[in-house]
């Protein structure tokens, strides 16, 4: 019988993954005010990107977009949209790339599960960037 566990190390070597319960691992906080994100997974290679995003209470995601796919679920809280309508837990969207979403208002503590097909970049109105860090995926502040 094949060692499944020797195998998955092989194949995670150009990955970063944090396997296991979730809350072992902190919370990055990203640029805005009560916005932060958890890198599940990301492969180096590719830029594919699993993560879990959360937004306080009360604060705002800004509208951006992305340069590649970003395709979004949301678990837990709701969202505001400018429009007024309000994104409830079980949302499944796709942003095709380039395509600007947001802002998001938090109408409680909000998480979602995210996937990006390359390295997470935002894309802000103002035409300003922010990247995640193409070593490891996870977002530092200050780097675009």
């Amino acid at each position: 019988m094949k060692d499944v566990s020797a195998a998955h190390a092989s194949a995670l070597t150009e990955m970063v993954a944090r396997l296991g319960p979730h809350d072992a691992y902190p919370w990055d906080p990203l640029p805005w005010p009560g916005t932060f994100s958890k890198v599940l997974l990301f492969d180096r290679a590719t830029g594919h990107t699993f993560e879990l995003g959360r937004i306080a209470k009360g604060a705002v995601f800004p509208a951006h977009s992305h340069p590649s796919l970003q395709v979004q679920y949301l678990i837990s809280g709701r969202l505001r949209l400018p429009t007024g309508e309000v994104i409830e837990p079980g949302a499944f969207n796709v942003i095709p790339p380039g395509h600007p979403h947001g802002p998001f208002e938090a109408l409680e503590d909000a998480i979602s599960l995210k996937y990006f097909e390359s390295v997470p970049e935002y894309v802000m109105p103002d035409g300003s960037k922010f990247s995640y860090r193409a070593e490891d995926g996870h977002p530092v502040p200050g780097h675009g």
